[in-house]
């Protein structure tokens, strides 16, 4: 529905655009665990076809984007992941904007630490990936979710924003819902941000969570917490936030109401020179409350990113991207671990057109099923190209 009326706002739109994009990916590694190697050849196609437009308040954004990976060794049917996406935003007034989106995926979902995850090229950081669905592998997926929020400036440089969200994820058919459960969730969070000058600014944000995967299993979760962030040149940012979540699962009419649980989160940028080229880094660790994917569970978990980009020509760039994650509970099933670091340089040869070589590599730890865990690596070549424009 949100698509259909973001593509007549496009259609009607005063100034529209769009961008197309194709990647594809050559990899070679070793995917075994507990010391046993096993090799693997694949190859994967990621596109994206997207369009963008205005008219008058407001503004909408639709695209698509399907990933395509094959086996060779397995020489079956290849693996494809559709992905679609809607987002707009519509300024009711001076300083009001109201947000919304949608978005769905279909298809088979690869949940190897070898593979590429979708990355957000606004984002510095990498995604942090749930350890236990590391050992999923190729799974039959579906996801959907629909989201809408509104930002209000109360004064100048006060923000309060309310936004809300119901979406599911899991297996898309019986055989793939007793691997990965379907898991339905509603949330919703407030967040109040004062800019105090030019160097500092506070929040406040409050939020609930509501999942369940079935009859009779369900979460709940209850969060305050406040952060700053902090300018201390033009050249490093950091941010720091604490506070504190509760918890309600409930599992077969049992109800187990866990005790408050401490969250907390810091992060900082920082850019620089070095031999007159510019060098962005990235850092972040956080711990914080999450739910089990596949039983509805709380628990909490540490996590952790580091981007470091370096570009010491106009044309060739280096970058090293790593994020982790480990269970922090007492329970074996959920003291999982998942650490995955990759090195790419790039080289871009031409307009819209690159070439990048790399390795990749992950390291997964499960507590209740030790055969699992293990390292893994591969190589990689990519090719890019990337092209936007004005309709």
């Amino acid at each position: 529905m949100l698509a259909a009326l973001i593509l007549g706002v496009l259609l009607g739109a005063d100034a529209a655009g769009y961008q197309l994009s194709a990647r594809s990916e050559t990899r070679s590694g070793s995917v075994g665990a507990a010391g046993v190697p096993s090799p693997s050849l694949d190859e994967q196609f990621n596109i994206l076809a997207g369009v963008f437009g205005t008219s008058g308040r407001m503004r909408g954004d639709l695209s698509y984007a399907p990933s395509l990976t094959y086996d060779f060794r397995s020489k079956g049917d290849p693996d494809v992941l559709h992905r679609g996406f809607a987002t707009g935003t519509y300024r009711l007034a001076r300083g009001t904007t109201l947000i919304f989106g949608e978005n769905v995926a279909y298809g088979h979902r690869d949940f190897r630490p070898l593979a590429p995850q979708p990355q957000d090229p606004a984002q510095a950081l990498p995604a942090v990936v749930d350890p236990k669905l590391a050992q999923l592998g190729v799974v039959s997926y579906l996801q959907w979710g629909t989201g809408v929020g509104i930002d209000q400036a109360l004064a100048p440089g006060i923000v309060l924003g309310v936004h809300g969200s119901y979406g599911a994820s899991g297996g898309a058919d019986a055989d793939a819902r007793r691997a990965l459960p379907l898991q339905h969730t509603a949330s919703g969070s407030a967040r109040l941000a004062w800019v105090i000058d030019r160097r500092d600014s506070i929040g406040f944000s409050t939020g609930a969570v509501r999942t369940s995967t079935g009859p009779g299993i369900s979460s709940t979760i209850l969060s305050a917490g406040l952060g700053l962030d902090h300018r201390f040149s033009t050249a490093t940012v950091g941010t720091l936030g604490a506070g504190a979540s509760l918890s309600r699962d409930e599992t077969s009419g049992v109800t187990n109401v866990a005790p408050v649980r401490p969250t907390a989160a810091a992060g900082i940028t920082h850019s620089e020179l070095v031999f007159g080229r510019k060098v962005v880094s990235a850092a972040r660790v956080a711990v914080d409350t999450a739910i089990d994917p596949f039983g509805g569970r709380t628990y909490s978990r540490v996590e952790g990113s580091l981007s470091v980009g370096f570009v010491p020509l106009r044309d060739l760039s280096f970058q090293v991207r790593g994020s982790g994650a480990r269970g922090l509970t007492n329970r074996p099933e959920l003291r999982n671990g998942l650490w995955q670091v990759e090195g790419t340089s790039s080289y871009a040869f031409a307009r819209g057109m690159d070439v990048s070589l790399g390795c990749r590599t992950a390291f997964a730890d499960a507590a209740a099923t030790p055969q699992l865990q293990g390292t893994q690596w591969s190589a990689f070549l990519t090719f890019g190209f990337a092209y936007a424009g004005r309709i």
